[in-house]
């Protein structure tokens, strides 16, 4: 897969579905790497749990790019509600076609 020779699979409809467990280590790595150590990603709630941080959950969509050797120039996204350590995000991706580079 090049420039010239996009991925096989790559064509409009191509789909990609996986799941990624959000642990209590990712969210600690991911503060010490983005520097936002906020009390609630770092200080356990009642139950527990960590809030994940909105960007590491946004770096889901990334394996798309993996994936399909797709860099990406905009994103956009909406967060709905938190996600805890240990909580299951689902991804589900669509091709809509190829961009000529």
């Amino acid at each position: 897969m090049t420039k010239d020779h996009p991925p096989e699979d790559l064509k409009p409809g191509a789909r990609r579905f996986w799941t990624r467990t959000i642990h209590e280590a990712d969210i600690l790595r991911f503060a010490e790497l983005s520097g936002d150590k906020g009390r609630h990603h770092m200080e356990r709630g009642a139950d527990g749990r960590l809030v994940a941080h909105g960007l590491l959950t946004a770096t889901l969509p990334t394996k798309l790019g993996s994936d399909w050797s797709y860099i990406a120039r905009t994103m956009g996204f909406d967060f709905i509600k938190p996600v805890f350590s240990g909580g299951v995000l689902v991804m589900r991706g669509t091709s809509s076609g190829q961009v000529a580079r």
